[in-house]
């Protein structure tokens, strides 16, 4: 018992260090994908357009990379003592997997939108402020994130089943 709550505090603090770099990943993903945007002075201008597409970004991530939080199996015959490390091992590449899937389908979504709607410049009207097309581009990649995150989820088991 003791060493299931010791190994889930460790999985939690894992978890905790995954997020804040999935985060940053995510903003830095928006921040490549907009360039003529200056996303932190904008937010410190107060640009509510802006904030939504980021808070977007970083909860379209969180949805894909939830399923690879979730402690790997490990087989039996592994010695007990490694056990847990070989799951937390599991777990990371399993997120660092996810994040790279994910990230590049957010950089993909928004370059792909962009070249859709033409007749739109999004990144201005972002740096305008416009709430409606960051609602929109926000709407774009949660939609995204919840279409891809079972494809990514099947993929993160099948490598750690290939592992195991």
């Amino acid at each position: 018992m003791i060493a299931d709550i010791g190994l889930g505090l460790a999985q939690v603090i894992v978890a905790a260090l995954l997020a804040a770099l999935a985060a940053y990943a995510g903003l830095y993903t928006v921040n490549r994908a907009t360039r003529d945007v200056d996303e932190w002075a904008e937010l410190k201008r107060g640009n509510p357009a802006v904030g939504i597409v980021m808070g977007a970004a970083i909860a379209s991530l969180a949805l894909i990379l939830r399923p690879a939080l979730s402690l790997p199996a490990v087989r039996s015959d592994i010695a007990p003592s490694l056990r847990p490390l070989l799951g937390l091992g599991l777990l990371a590449l399993q997120f660092v997997l996810a994040l790279v899937i994910g990230l590049g389908a957010m950089a993909f979504t928004v370059w792909l939108f962009n070249r859709l709607t033409r007749d739109l410049d999004e990144v201005a009207e972002l740096a305008k402020g416009n709430l409606s097309v960051a609602a929109l581009l926000a709407g774009v990649l949660l939609a995204v994130a919840l279409l891809i995150a079972p494809a990514v989820e099947a993929l993160g088991r099948a490598l750690v089943a290939g592992l195991t």
